[in-house]
């Protein structure tokens, strides 16, 4: 770290106020999971940033540096523990001698995503600022294509017959506590099944292959007929505070997604895990979810090579909404 300046020293006591600046570059690397994949970050191989040298040497009189020889092995990036995996993997800070540059290289020597691995990963174009620190965000996610999709648009206003109140669907009248389902197919697709969902009010679940997708009704709501039991992963509640913000999350019948930014996305993997996200705002970004309250996912027998029969069901409790998108996956080689 260097610092320069111009002081004037008079009799007694003289303060000197110093601001210390790096002349290296400093960057931070993270490793996210797109929420189109299931799984987590298993193993990091050895990652390496090139280029940088060895050390240098600084000249006071002008703050010029001179760069002494090259690292030819680069700047190890030490990643932390990964455990039983994680979706986001932050590293430590990385220190870089080397003059400006954007033709930096991000080597990983291997990275296992949701049970697969690649190797001899590089990463090009990666900038190199001396007097910075900043971060290198990399989401990782698997190319993929529809094998055939189906659409949901219920939107069912409460209402009332014979003294009951529940809604009418297709001239029937449902009483609150009965369920509407919907049932399609899902041709065989190797990389899963996902669930776009833009509007919902206020519970839903799902069968694949006849397993239940949770083992009770997924309910969103609080002051619903049924206690909530699904939150996010970091604390944050609908209807609750935001752990992010501190700022409140509305129910989630009154926020709304897009076919780009969907209120929940559900990701079934090709083995049959689950994994869902939501949004914590109409339109905003995705954080990964989780059930409480005893509820539970199962695991699905999830068919690559056979259709599957898909069932969405909504436990009818007043006004009743799901509007959303599911489809096949399947993969196909990244352009």
């Amino acid at each position: 770290m260097y610092y320069t300046g111009t002081l004037t020293l008079k009799s007694g006591v003289n303060n000197l106020n110093v601001v210390l600046k790096h002349r290296f570059s400093q960057i931070t690397t993270t490793l996210t999971m797109d929420p189109s994949m299931t799984g987590a970050i298993t193993q990091i191989g050895t990652a390496v940033l090139k280029p940088s040298h060895g050390s240098a040497n600084l000249k006071f009189s002008d703050q010029t540096l001179t760069y002494n020889g090259l690292n030819n092995a680069g700047v190890t990036t030490q990643f932390p523990a990964l455990g039983n995996g994680l979706r986001t993997v932050i590293s430590n800070p990385s220190l870089l001698i080397h003059p400006a540059t954007s033709n930096g290289t991000l080597m990983l020597g291997s990275l296992t995503l949701d049970d697969e691995t690649k190797t001899n990963i590089t990463i090009p174009n990666v900038k190199i600022n001396p007097g910075q620190k900043y971060d290198l965000k990399l989401n990782f996610r698997t190319c993929t294509q529809n094998v055939t999709s189906n659409g949901l648009d219920w939107s069912y206003p409460a209402t009332t017959s014979g003294g009951k109140t529940g809604i009418m669907k297709d001239g029937k009248f449902y009483a609150n506590g009965t369920t509407i389902d919907r049932n399609f197919t899902a041709p065989a697709a190797d990389y899963g099944f996902v669930f776009d969902i833009t509007e919902l009010d206020n519970a839903f679940n799902m069968e694949v292959n006849g397993v239940k997708l949770a083992k009770q009704e997924i309910q969103f709501e609080v002051g619903a007929s049924s206690a909530q039991n699904i939150q996010f992963v970091d604390g944050s509640k609908y209807a609750g505070n935001n752990i992010e913000t501190g700022k409140r999350i509305d129910q989630v019948y009154n926020m709304k997604g897009t076919s780009a930014a969907p209120l929940i996305k559900l990701v079934i993997s090709r083995t049959g895990q689950v994994t869902m996200f939501g949004s914590k705002t109409s339109g905003g970004p995705l954080y990964e979810l989780k059930l409480v309250n005893g509820n539970s996912f199962n695991t699905f027998p999830w068919s690559a090579t056979q259709s599957n029969t898909v069932k969405v069901t909504q436990l009818v409790d007043g006004r009743t909404i799901i509007k959303g998108v599911g489809a096949g996956k399947k993969k196909i080689p990244c352009q």
